[in-house]
């Protein structure tokens, strides 16, 4: 592929499609610009001189950033095509593919099914023959499912994959990409049914979650990280009526530059998870707890009052009061903890983290076990 440099990723897409790309780049820079997910496919210009189908698949990672893939479907795409070839050449291509390729009639029953739904799915042909697509589908699935079964064979054309979960013969679910399109009459111009094209993509779904995972969260304790902090308080803050305080909590260790130096950077890391597994354990239910770096953790709450941020901060010093047994080692550490507390309005998630983060410093200055509110200055009249 063409090398995106100095490109924003719709500028990029807008190099390389070899179609009408207006949609597809008017839709990754909306998401890009809501911070959301975003998918969509095409046909993708390649140095090669190959054109390819293609699913770009983006996930927000940080403010401004994403991590995401690239799926070639040209397999997926050429599958779909050959089944809508003269019989014999379809015949041969649905009894030895692995995808499961169906045939459904304009009320959206099943008229045949490739073999390999027996060695996937579990059901043989009589058992689905005359059957409702949507009946194997999972519940949640079976509404969206039919509306896209109902475009297709009324004439509409899906141009992304459907996503559904089917149910195995043993009753457990394959999640599967499905792509469907109309089979038309070439004498009478009309629909006469659907094929559908589905592939198991349990592990691109399992590649997503892994990077929405790394993104998200400290490859060292698992708790969430930096930009899931942002983005957690950021929500937290727009869902602020007013009548309850969203709390920021920012905590420093207390003795961990010494454990590092004494026992070694290993043994640091020890800690670390150990004294992460407390604090979650301290934690109610609605709390978040993250490590920003080092030996830095931050708490987001919702609050009633500065009582109940009292409560927080004590109850995460309390859970550090009792030794760590670091490679056999009885280590103590202690903390202080910053507290910045806001209803909404103009308050901003780098705002209160930097306020947290004054009134924590002056907590260290009053020494260990020690926490701090952070106050605004008195501006002049």
């Amino acid at each position: 592929m063409a090398v995106p440099a100095r490109l924003s990723l719709p500028d990029w897409v807008a190099t390389v499609h070899a179609g009408d790309m207006a949609h597809d780049r008017e839709a990754i820079a909306t998401a890009i610009g809501l911070g959301a997910p975003f998918q969509a496919e095409f046909a993708l210009r390649c140095l090669d001189g190959v054109t390819r189908q293609v699913r770009l698949s983006g996930l927000p990672a940080a403010p401004g950033c994403y991590h995401g893939f690239i799926t070639d479907l040209s397999a997926h795409h050429e599958a779909l095509a050959s089944a809508r070839r003269e019989a014999g050449e379809y015949r041969l291509l649905i009894e030895n593919t692995t995808d499961l390729i169906a045939h459904a009639d304009t009320a959206g029953n099943y008229l045949s099914i490739s073999p390999s739904y027996e060695s996937m799915m579990g059901w043989n042909p009589a058992s689905v023959v005359g059957q409702p697509v949507i009946a194997f589908l999972h519940p949640d699935d079976r509404q969206h499912s039919a509306a896209a079964l109902s475009s297709v064979l009324g004439g509409g054309v899906l141009p992304n994959v459907v996503e559904v979960r089917k149910r195995h013969r043993d009753g457990h679910y394959i999640v599967l990409g499905t792509k469907a399109s109309a089979i038309i009459d070439p004498v009478t111009g009309q629909c006469v049914g659907a094929v559908m094209v589905s592939r198991d993509i349990t592990r691109d779904k399992e590649m997503l979650r892994d990077f929405e995972e790394r993104a998200t969260h400290d490859a060292l304790t698992g708790l969430p990280n930096r930009a899931w902090l942002n983005q957690h308080v950021d929500r937290l803050l727009a869902a602020n009526t007013g009548d309850s305080l969203t709390a920021i909590l920012f905590m420093d260790l207390n003795g961990f530059k010494e454990v590092n130096d004494t026992m070694g950077h290993a043994a640091g890391d020890v800690l670390l998870q150990l004294v992460s597994a407390r604090l979650k354990h301290c934690m109610r239910p609605a709390d978040a707890v993250a490590r920003l770096g080092g030996d830095e953790f931050v708490v987001a709450a919702v609050c009633s009052d500065s009582a109940d941020a009292r409560a927080i901060a004590l109850r995460l010093i309390d859970a550090l009061k009792a030794p760590f047994r670091v490679h056999g080692t009885l280590v103590n550490v202690g903390a202080a903890v910053g507290i910045s507390l806001a209803r909404g309005g103009a308050a901003t998630t780098a705002g209160m983290l930097q306020d947290a983060d004054s009134a924590m410093y002056a907590a260290k200055a009053r020494g260990d076990g020690a926490f701090e509110i952070f106050q605004r200055p008195l501006t002049s009249p």
